[in-house]
């Protein structure tokens, strides 16, 4: 009767099944190993017998009466037919002897695969599980039963190590019980999340475990610890370490509190919490930018025309923030998991991790591509940045300057027509005190903003020299 609904569930997915399994010898197979299902017996036999420490008969016979003790233990609490005792129905948290013999042949450091993805409340396999009550992968446990084959078949010698789906699904499948395709749901999720699983795409694609952890795994699973905090205050630190000593103007980043008065050109770049569109300004970005530029405290801003603007375009940050986190959670790995990795794996975290961190500051120049300045007359302008440099330095330094010069904000040299617009044209009934000229200029910010105190020193310069205006020293007296 047994073997009679085992081979008619194995005919009809017999294209989900290794090819012999729906063959007269398996039947055979299965009436020598009964109340086992031969795969189990197999998985002593030929993989874990390849260890030549391991005792073939009288370990085996051991292991399999404390297995059948368990589910008698367990009788009351199994679901579904129990005609053979498969691998997915060994629960190592009730095998000492069995965990026993898989660190003894193994290493004590299985002791953490196990615990961290197979058994226990917190393992990846409990939790996969437990996701849907009313599933059948929480009725039949089957991430565990999956979790707990893939182990048993990683044991013993490098050959053979680990099972294909098709002999994964020899293993576990059993009559009127869960679909197959259930088994590759459950195999899917535990691949996104178990640290210590392996695969290999070579020929077949096989399934197993070993005790060094994933690396794509564990970077997954931290990316999921990485909170948007955590990449906000990456931005800031990268900003600030790649503009810091522009010898061409004062940059500050981020700016807390009160912003003292700023007597040369200011550029504030705006942390990301201010991102926003080129188009459509923000209120809140507008609200900020207005109160640093009017406001020093309490008190009215009294160097107006000294401050630009640089901040973050909404439709570039979110890819900003990707790279940002897969860049800290390989940091992450190497801070937590640094101990368990080897040479090679440490090698790739570092490869990933230096990818991921030079994509993230190509992407944090084309992101901050929206320079701003504002004015009592026009309000908050906006431009947005279409030229790139390789790196945020020579981005501030020629990309941005050229762009608002370009806009006209910013000026090298004052002309004559600029001069006589503002009253600020010297002639010899009305001359101009050169600090008046250059303090005009940075105060109000109906003018253009100018570089720094070259820029009046090569306007006088040049029009002393055309004969348009001369200097004088010393107090002049109206007479």
């Amino acid at each position: 009767q047994v073997l009679y609904r085992y081979k008619n569930t194995y005919h009809n997915r017999r294209s989900d099944l290794p090819a012999e399994a729906d063959r007269m010898d398996y039947q055979q197979k299965m009436r020598k190993s009964y109340p086992f299902h031969p795969e189990l017996i197999d998985m002593f036999r030929l993989k874990w017998g390849n260890d030549p420490r391991f005792q073939r008969t009288r370990g085996v016979l051991r292991l399999l009466a404390s297995i059948v003790k368990d589910l008698w233990n367990r009788r009351g609490s199994l679901t579904g037919s129990q005609a053979l005792i498969h691998t997915s129905d060994v629960n190592l948290a009730n095998l000492p002897t069995l965990t026993g013999t898989i660190t003894s042949l193994m290493g004590s450091q299985w002791e953490t695969v196990i615990h961290a993805d197979i058994i226990g409340t917190s393992s990846n396999a409990y939790k996969i599980d437990n996701e849907d009550p009313q599933s059948n992968i929480c009725k039949y446990s089957l991430a565990q039963g999956i979790a707990t084959t893939l182990l048993m078949s990683s044991i013993g010698g490098s050959q053979n190590k680990g099972l294909s789906m098709e002999q994964l699904k020899l293993c576990m499948l059993r009559p009127s019980a869960f679909q197959h395709s259930e088994i590759n749901n459950a195999l899917n999720k535990l691949e996104q999340v178990a640290y210590y699983l392996y695969s290999t795409n070579v020929g077949t694609k096989n399934y197993w475990f070993q005790a060094k952890p994933n690396v794509n795994i564990l970077i997954n699973s931290a990316k999921s610890e990485i909170s948007i905090n955590d990449v906000k205050a990456e931005i800031v630190k990268r900003l600030n370490s790649q503009v810091s000593g522009n010898s061409q103007l004062r940059i500050l980043v981020n700016p807390s509190g009160d912003i003292p008065e700023q007597k040369s050109l200011t550029l504030i770049i705006l942390g990301p919490d201010y991102a926003t569109q080129a188009s459509s300004i923000s209120k809140k970005v507008e609200n900020y930018v207005e109160q640093i530029a009017t406001k020093k405290g309490n008190t009215q801003r009294v160097f107006r025309n000294t401050i630009f603007y640089l901040t973050c375009s909404e439709s570039q940050l979110g890819l900003l923030q990707t790279k940002l986190i897969e860049f800290l959670a390989c940091e992450r790995v190497q801070h937590e998991y640094g101990g368990q990795l080897d040479a090679d794996q440490k090698r790739d975290i570092l490869e990933k991790k230096n990818d991921a961190s030079n994509q993230a500051n190509i992407q944090l120049i084309t992101a901050y591509n929206i320079a701003m300045r504002y004015s009592v007359t026009d309000g908050l302008e906006a431009i947005e940045l279409h030229d790139f440099a390789r790196d945020m330095q020579t981005q501030v330094t020629n990309n941005l300057l050229e762009a608002v010069m370009e806009e006209e904000w910013l000026i090298r040299s004052m002309g004559i027509g600029l001069l006589k617009s503002n009253r600020l044209y010297p002639t010899s009934e009305n001359p101009v005190n050169v600090t008046t000229l250059y303090e005009a200029f940075l105060q109000y910010d109906d003018k253009p903003m100018i570089a720094g105190t070259d820029t009046v020193i090569n306007t006088i310069q040049k029009y002393c020299y055309n004969g348009e205006f001369n200097v004088a020293f010393g107090w002049w007296i109206k007479v």
